[in-house]
């Protein structure tokens, strides 16, 4: 069985800081979805979808590691840029 090890940077320390998140905790499902503010429900859809790692010891156990939160809250950032607004200069109205 091979483990790989989470590149952790100080952003992931920030973002777990910021949330309450202690990296290297275990946080059964219903902790972690509250910390995330997300439903139980929703967190288990996003496991179901393999949006997030979990550990699953055994058939019906299952928890968290502070990183797997921090590192699913990073995966879900949408980098969008803004729509340019119109200069008022080139408005079609005229100055009366």
């Amino acid at each position: 069985m091979s483990i790989t090890i989470p590149d952790i940077t100080e952003f992931h320390h920030a973002v777990a800081e910021a949330h309450g998140i202690s990296l290297f905790d275990r946080y059964d499902e219903a902790s972690a979805a509250s910390l995330l503010r997300y439903s139980l429900p929703a967190l288990r859809r996003f496991r179901s979808a393999g949006r997030i790692g979990c550990v699953k010891p055994s058939p019906r156990k299952i928890f968290y590691f502070g990183y797997q939160l921090v590192e699913f809250l990073l995966k879900s950032v949408e980098e969008k840029s803004c729509p340019d607004t119109p200069d008022k200069e080139t408005s079609s109205s005229a100055t009366t």
